[in-house]
């Protein structure tokens, strides 16, 4: 098994370098690069019980991903890596805007790469190849098969595929448990998080990628396995066709798993019925809206905003001189205080000799 690539991207606070922590068992939360890190993924074949290594880089600083990218993203890696796009569910009103700028980037990569003709067409095959070929491991060899070749026969729907990249790229969900604080604090319904995977997955459709949804939650008995470790095995999967058995699931809100070829435009239809009074065609940041910002006041601004422009002596004497310091001990201090507040301009310190 030869070593191959995976190029991890997304913005700030995404939990990219916390994902792959979780992956690899080792706390990454302090980067061990600048710009670029690199992380090794064990990968082992149990049937021919061989093992190799998954190189991932992760690209940590936005400003720097366009010159760093070409590192990563070459001719001699190309045909062996596969893409991480990780988007943050803690800010869901980025999170087409973080897919969009991210994808963008990533195609203005390969354009640079100045590919010729057949080998641009080679790689848009090799992923429709793959997307077309699933198979949903629960059937047996025989009836996999069949449902492979017909597969392989039919048009791909309209909105499918129709941004390919020649790569693989797997959608991260990160932080999806964030679900509860947003229904809980922002008054988040089910409908908005159907509307919010509909359009996750009509973007996931758009470019053949995958789509993961991780958590901090754990497995647990007789459930299936952790959303990491599902990530781990299905990227090992994608890149060097190791068997993978889990199928595709969209039940769970928060633990949505959607391999490549997976999902059509039929089944993101199913969501058309629970959006309630939502729109689908409207535009995602006039549904998932950010809160407003939080507005930070002074207390400086607070006193001025309550305080008349000016004030009478006595009135102001209790506000600008210390409760300790009587107005015949300090008379300079209070009345150094009074101007400022009358002149609106700040007042330089200085001692005062009783």
């Amino acid at each position: 098994m030869t070593e191959k690539n995976l190029l991890v991207l997304g913005d700030r606070e995404a939990g990219k370098s916390s994902l792959l922590g979780k992956v690899i068992g080792k706390d990454l939360s302090v980067p061990s690069g600048l710009g670029l890190e690199h992380v090794c993924i064990p990968v082992k074949d149990d049937e021919r019980e061989d093992g190799t290594q998954v190189n991932a880089w992760i690209l940590e600083e936005e400003e720097y991903a366009a010159s760093l990218l070409p590192l990563v993203l070459n001719e001699k890696t190309f045909d062996k890596l596969a893409v991480w796009i990780v988007v943050s569910m803690s800010k869901p009103w980025s999170l087409i805007q973080s897919l969009e700028k991210w994808a963008n980037l990533l195609a203005d990569g390969i354009d640079k790469m100045r590919l010729d003709s057949a080998s641009s067409k080679k790689y848009a095959s090799k992923l429709e190849k793959l997307f077309r070929e699933y198979v949903d491991p629960t059937l047996d060899s025989g009836a996999a098969g069949q449902a492979s070749e017909r597969e392989l026969d039919l048009p791909l729907g309209e909105n499918t595929l129709t941004a390919n990249l020649g790569v693989p790229i797997i959608v991260v969900l990160s932080k999806a448990d964030y679900m509860a604080t947003l229904e809980k604090d922002l008054d988040y319904r089910e409908e908005k998080f159907d509307f919010i995977q509909m359009r996750l997955r009509n973007w996931c459709l758009k470019y053949g990628a995958a789509l993961v949804m991780t958590s901090a939650k754990e497995a647990k008995g007789g459930e299936r396995i952790s959303n990491t470790e599902l990530l781990q095995r299905y990227t090992a999967h994608v890149l060097y066709g190791l068997k993978f058995h889990e199928e595709g699931f969209v039940l769970d809100r928060d633990g949505v798993f959607i391999p490549i070829g997976w999902d059509n435009e039929k089944k993101i239809g199913i969501l058309l019925d629970s959006l309630g009074d939502i729109q689908p065609t409207r535009p995602f940041e006039q549904v998932v809206m950010a809160p407003p910002p939080i507005s930070k006041v002074s207390p400086v601004s607070k006193v001025s905003s309550v305080l008349p422009v000016a004030l009478p002596l006595d009135t102001a004497w209790s506000v600008f001189v210390p409760a300790k310091c009587s107005r015949h001990e300090c008379p300079s201090a209070g009345r150094s205080r009074l101007r400022q507040a009358n002149s609106g301009r700040p007042t330089t310190a200085r001692s005062v000799t009783t």
